[in-house]
C-alpha cells in the first residue's frame, strides 16, 4: 500500500469513528452498490432524519444531529 492510499484511509476510519450517522450511512450505501439512493429512502432505511443524512453527506461539520 502506498502512502497515500494509507493516509486516506486513516482519514476515512478517522471520520467514520467520529459520526455514528455517517457509518450506517456508508454501511447502506455500501449495501446497495453500485446503485444509487435518495436522502429520503436512505434515512428511512438507517431511521434518521432527511435532512440530517444531507447535510451528512454534503459534509457539514456538527451541523446535524444525531
Amino acid at each position: 500500500m502506498n502512502k497515500i492510499n494509507s493516509l486516506s484511509t486513516i482519514h476515512i476510519i478517522r471520520i467514520l469513528n467520529k459520526s455514528v450517522l455517517k457509518k450506517k450511512i456508508l454501511i447502506y450505501l455500501d449495501s446497495i452498490y453500485p446503485n444509487a439512493d435518495y436522502a429520503s429512502n436512505i434515512a428511512r432505511m438507517i431511521r434518521s432524519n432527511p435532512t440530517n443524512v444531507l447535510r451528512c453527506l454534503r459534509g457539514l461539520k456538527n451541523k446535524y444531529n444525531v
